[in-house]
């Protein structure tokens, strides 16, 4: 019995050392993780910071080779109607020429080309800083450049393009399709979503779906009554609409096959200010 118990207890010896000698070993390796997490840390430190200065120097490189050096401009509503907006803009020339003067033309633009240039006085405000003012219709869009020229050279460096009708148009998102159709029915689906950012006369005042057949118009469908609407952190105009027409209301003596091809449907808006908006034709 004696000897049963000796054995015993040197068993319990040895597995106490070797949970010892485990802890101490699992202390170790802990130690080891902690080491290798401060070392990732320190590398992720250091690759942001050669991260940060390799854009400050490709920032001073740009800056060193680009003639005007900081622009920004500023627009404001001349009145509620949006007819025309005044535009300042601000910029920082890297260097002027002796006795150059400068002056700003801008461009309106029309189908992506420029059709007409005008220029407009550039005030200096001190130093290499300059501005410009200028009255513009939001029914085009411009482009801006800075001009500085005297008896011996010419430059000019661009400043921000104004997307006055762009801005005001494509604020507009539509989405409208055709969701089934059948050899009796065809379902119609749109959905308005206005970016009016809480300017009353820019909200949707009504709307239709135009459906047609070979370009021809065939249903006009007001739907400003009965769409869903909803308006989003003050500031979106959201409608939905939905309906099934019998093809008996829509196309007389006409096969599916040749209704598929040819049926299209186009969403139009009106705002406050009774400006139109329309969606692409879009087809089944």
């Amino acid at each position: 019995m004696r000897k049963k118990e000796v054995a015993i207890s040197i068993v319990i010896a040895i597995l106490l050392a070797l949970n010892i000698r485990m802890g101490y070993k699992l202390q170790e390796m802990q130690n080891s993780i902690e080491k290798v997490k401060s070392s990732v840390n320190h590398l992720d430190g250091r690759f942001s910071s050669i991260d940060r200065d390799i854009k400050m120097t490709l920032y001073d490189i740009r800056r060193e080779h680009v003639w005007i050096i900081d622009k920004d401009y500023d627009i404001v509503n001349i009145d509620d109607k949006f007819d025309q907006a005044k535009v300042t803009f601000n910029w920082t020339f890297r260097d002027l020429g002796k006795n150059e003067k400068v002056y700003v033309l801008y461009g309106e633009e029309n189908n992506g080309e420029i059709e007409k240039w005008s220029k407009i006085e550039a005030i200096h405000i001190g130093g290499l800083n300059y501005k410009a003012k200028a009255k513009l219709s939001y029914d085009k869009n411009y482009e801006f450049q800075v001009v500085a020229e005297n008896k011996n050279s010419k430059k000019t460096g661009k400043l921000e393009d104004i997307d006055l009708y762009n801005k005001l148009m494509n604020r507009i998102d539509f989405e409208v399709y055709f969701p089934t159709m059948s050899n009796s029915q065809v379902e119609v689906f749109a959905r308005i979503q206005n970016f009016y950012r809480g300017l009353e006369k820019l909200k949707i005042k009504s709307a239709k779906a135009n459906i047609y057949y070979k370009e021809k118009l065939i249903k006009s469908v007001d739907i400003t009554d009965v769409a869903e609407k909803e308006c989003l952190h003050g500031e979106i105009d959201k409608w939905e609409y939905s309906n099934i027409f019998e093809l008996d209301e829509l196309f007389k003596d006409v096969g599916f096959e040749e209704m598929v091809d040819n049926v299209k449907i186009q969403i139009v808006v009106k705002d406050y200010l009774g400006r139109e908006y329309k969606s692409k034709l879009e087809d089944f």
